[in-house]
């Protein structure tokens, strides 16, 4: 069987309440991509544990493995989210007590920065409060935008927009 097809079934047995049917076939599926796909083992340890806990077991073995993982997956050149596998390993860690290594974990999390946009466009914020536009207006400058056009009412917003497409048009295309 497929690991789809073992997670629909594992899923199916978790639904039903079925805990340890659901905990081995989430185990099994974990133990067999481990060494080639540490993301996908680390969530499905993840799901063995809470099924553990369902069980009113320890899942102290399956939340150690989930964290190692999301480690070593945050330590491949290819990795594409490291801060989200860090901040999880850190979330492992903290679970088990392991509060240093919880804590240099999350450190490095948070020493790693998104990378910015890479196509800039502009942002149109239209509301009739101030307060809700200073609020946006913050939160998208925070995404790392920096033209943000801002329009207190509908009228005035569709103007500001038809003149954005306008000047967009021409540098787009110039003849």
């Amino acid at each position: 069987m497929t690991i789809k097809i073992n997670c629909k079934v594992a899923l199916t047995h978790l639904k039903n309440k079925q805990f340890i049917t659901a905990h081995n076939l989430f185990l099994t599926q974990a133990e067999s991509l481990k060494k080639s796909e540490h993301l996908k083992s680390a969530l499905l340890y993840m799901l063995s544990a809470e099924c553990k806990t369902r069980q009113g077991k320890e899942s102290k073995n399956e939340i150690k493995e989930a964290g190692d993982l999301f480690l070593k997956y945050s330590n491949l050149e290819n990795s594409k989210n490291v801060k989200g596998a860090l901040l999880c390993a850190s979330k492992c860690f903290l679970s088990l007590g392991e509060f240093t290594k919880a804590k240099n974990t999350y450190q490095k999390a948070k020493s790693i920065f998104s990378p910015t946009i890479q196509v800039m466009r502009p942002i149109v914020i239209i509301d009739d409060s101030k307060a809700i536009i200073m609020k946006l207006q913050n939160y998208v400058e925070k995404l790392g935008y920096s033209e943000i056009h801002v329009y207190e009412n509908g009228k005035d917003g569709v103007k500001g927009c038809k003149k954005l497409f306008s000047e967009n048009k021409d540098t787009s295309n110039p003849s």
